[in-house]
């Protein structure tokens, strides 16, 4: 298990604000960076989370972490192709 603490955004009738939660990053299954021309993108990750989507802030810990899984990930694919050939 790999907890890492992430401020989600909430909505609610206080309005818009983001509170601490610590969560396994290891159970997300996906992620999706909004594209730069969005107003908000620059500081919002949603994360795919044991089958919820949580909108997070966007923190240069939470980043690397999905790069490097990502990267990893391709790593791997690639490897299982190359042994396909």
């Amino acid at each position: 298990m790999v907890t890492y603490k992430l401020e989600y955004y909430v909505d609610d009738e206080d309005g818009i604000r983001s509170i601490s939660v610590y969560l396994d990053v290891t159970k997300i299954s996906g992620y999706l960076i909004p594209e730069p021309s969005s107003e908000e993108s620059w500081k919002t990750i949603n994360l795919f989370y044991e089958g919820d989507m949580f909108t997070i802030v966007k923190q240069d810990h939470i980043v690397d972490y999905l790069q490097k899984r990502l990267l990893i990930t391709l790593l791997k694919i690639n490897v299982l192709v190359g042994m396909k050939k």
